[in-house]
């Protein structure tokens, strides 16, 4: 993994240092200083003691990147890659797992703390982060440098190391709730419902997906007091928004004007934004239960739209059965 890994990375800076330099700022968002990669030319630049007619120099920069097939990195080891980069001017340590960092999170605390001291700057990504951040830098015409990156999706993939449900839409039946789902950007079911995580949720009724959205959160058994107008999330869960928290009380009192008691026992998937679309079944009969769609089998292609606008666009006219 570390090889391909080591190939990507390679070869975008081989084909454009400015866009290496891009991926850097993506990766590591600390605000640390970037260094300008590469060689510089100069001519005529003063130095301490003369004026050389002509400088070549480049700074000091120095990456470790430590690739797991799992979650579970060893901190030790990582404390062992700082003391390699103690020569170097700038420093960069890059963790790159296959989803949410494992273990102790006061260990991982004391490793960013020791890598701050250390002038390094530490990121912690995802094999789907690094090929999202990398998808970026390149445009429809940048044809090889995006073959590159089908490539490294597609062994990540065959890896394992990628979570399957990212391009799975999950679509449940819709009809009476239609309305409220929409203007609340929501849906809710049972709490106990067993649901893939996915990271789209398609709003269907009529025979098609209305409309589609990414899942921002999900929210399991709140109380909710619609006379108190408050929603209160389970101990350990991070507070909701003012506007999150309306929403839900909104939709449940949509869902108590259809007669559903929906303030306790519930999940909410909460979306950013919905985009509009016209989905549809192409086969007799609406869906009696939740279905999930894989958007590469839908589409016939790899690059599903990271635009939701553009997303919404290729789904319309599409079908599925």
């Amino acid at each position: 993994m570390t090889n391909n890994t080591m190939v990507l990375l390679g070869r975008i800076y081989r084909d454009s240092p400015q866009r290496f330099e891009q991926l850097v700022l993506a990766l590591w968002e600390e605000g640390f200083e970037i260094p300008r990669l590469g060689l510089r030319f100069t001519q005529q630049e003063r130095s301490f003691a003369s004026v050389p007619d002509g400088i070549i120099s480049q700074d000091s920069v120095k990456f470790v990147v430590e690739t797991k097939l799992s979650n579970a990195f060893d901190t030790a080891q990582m404390r062992n890659h700082f003391l390699s980069l103690e020569s170097a001017q700038h420093r960069f340590a890059l963790m790159l797992g296959c989803g949410s960092v494992d273990g102790n999170s006061a260990e991982m605390d004391a490793l960013r703390k020791e890598a701050a001291d250390r002038g390094i700057a530490l990121a912690i990504a995802t094999f789907a982060g690094l090929i999202d951040r990398v998808r970026r830098l390149y445009l429809s015409h940048h044809e090889e440098m995006l073959e590159l990156v089908d490539d490294y999706e597609a062994f990540c993939d065959s890896q394992d190391l990628l979570p399957q449900d990212q391009w799975t839409v999950f679509v449940p039946p819709c009809g009476q709730s239609f309305e409220h789902n929409i203007s609340e950007r929501l849906y809710y079911c049972p709490a106990d419902r067993a649901i893939r995580s996915t990271r789209f949720l398609g709003v269907y009724a009529w025979k098609a997906v209305q409309a589609i959205g990414v899942i921002e959160r999900v929210v399991v058994n709140p109380v909710i007091d619609r006379e108190a107008r408050s929603v209160r999330v389970a101990p350990g869960e991070s507070a909701l928004t003012e506007e999150q928290s309306e929403r839900i009380l909104c939709a449940s009192d949509a869902a108590a004007a259809l007669g559903w008691p929906i303030t306790e026992g519930h999940k909410f998937f909460l979306c950013g934004a919905f985009e509009p679309t016209d989905f549809r079944k192409s086969t007799p009969g609406g869906i009696q239960n939740r279905r999930y769609l894989n958007l590469r089998e839908v589409l016939g292609r790899q690059d599903v739209p990271h635009d939701l606008a553009a997303l919404g666009a290729a789904l319309r006219g599409a079908t599925w059965s």
